[in-house]
């Protein structure tokens, strides 16, 4: 019993089959109609066994997908048995709204965007759901985790101020630099798991503090987290306020030289500020491999 069913739009058959290479390689099996349905075997007998048998139904979007009525049939099937649906987007589109209908309730990982960060959420995913997996994968395969080999730098900032953090984070990547964000809270994973996880192996946790951040309790939790985890802290203020006792008394617990504040309000520029942060903190390029 394999435990990915991936459904496919015949024209996108080669990247379909890479993507399962690379899930395979780190433990997961997987199911496809191309490699795994034999000469002679009758389609409709094969398809909706293999369904019922897996875990997880993988749906890889493209575009056009709506033409073919195999992969809607198998998509229907999945639903209505209750699988894990996991939707990858490969190329960027406007879903039909049959798609859209169908998909309301599940998250979209957008793999034409970032490719490296969607397949590490999607296997957290995997992993969370069924963690014997990630016991009983090859050594060395978890690296897809994107932790030891990869450093990164961890970014934890208020979803009211995204607008405001997105063209900093974008800057950085510019820059060659990095960064692990929870851009969308991801089905099937524990916040509090995730977090800690990612805020554990981090080269540093980099905090954008505004009256947001103060009254959200998953920052909060970040920061507290951080405070207790230790390692290199950065505090970016993007508005002119002050740290509350909670917060401040922990933050200042820590060493001196582990920590930085930086007042972004103040900065003319993002690329002033992101120029600043790299020279005054010491942060270093974490070139993508």
């Amino acid at each position: 019993m394999a435990t990915v069913f991936v459904s496919y739009k015949s024209e996108v058959q080669t990247l379909s089959l890479a993507f399962v290479k690379r899930l395979e390689s780190i433990g997961i099996d997987c199911w496809i109609a191309c490699r795994d349905i034999h000469l002679g075997t009758d389609y409709v007998d094969e398809i909706p066994q293999a369904i019922d048998d897996c875990h997880f139904f993988l749906l890889v979007l493209s575009e056009n997908v709506e033409a073919s009525p195999w992969v809607k049939s198998e998509l229907k099937q999945a639903i209505s048995s209750g699988k894990f649906i996991l939707p990858v987007m490969i190329e960027e589109f406007a879903l039909s709204p049959s798609y859209s209908f169908m998909l309301q309730n599940y998250q979209i990982f957008p793999y034409f965007a970032l490719p490296d960060q969607t397949f590490r959420e999607i296997t957290q995913c995997i992993y969370k759901a069924y963690p014997a997996l990630k016991v009983n994968a090859e050594p060395g395969s978890l690296s897809v985790l994107g932790v030891d080999q990869d450093p990164y730098i961890y970014i934890s900032f208020s979803r009211k101020d995204r607008d405001r953090v997105l063209p900093i984070i974008n800057l950085l990547q510019e820059y060659g630099i990095r960064i692990w964000f929870d851009e969308e809270i991801l089905l099937f994973v524990d916040f509090r798991d995730l977090h800690e996880y990612k805020i554990r192996n981090c080269h540093c946790a980099l905090f954008f503090i505004s009256e947001p951040f103060i009254d959200s309790r998953y920052c909060n939790f970040e920061f507290l987290y951080a405070c207790f985890r230790g390692g290199e802290m950065i505090l970016a203020y993007l508005d002119d306020i002050v740290l509350p006792t909670s917060l401040n008394s922990q933050f200042n617990n820590r060493s001196l030289q582990d920590t930085f504040s930086l007042p972004y309000f103040l900065y003319h520029s993002v690329k002033e500020f992101v120029d600043s942060l790299i020279k005054i903190t010491g942060i270093h390029p974490l070139l993508e491999s």
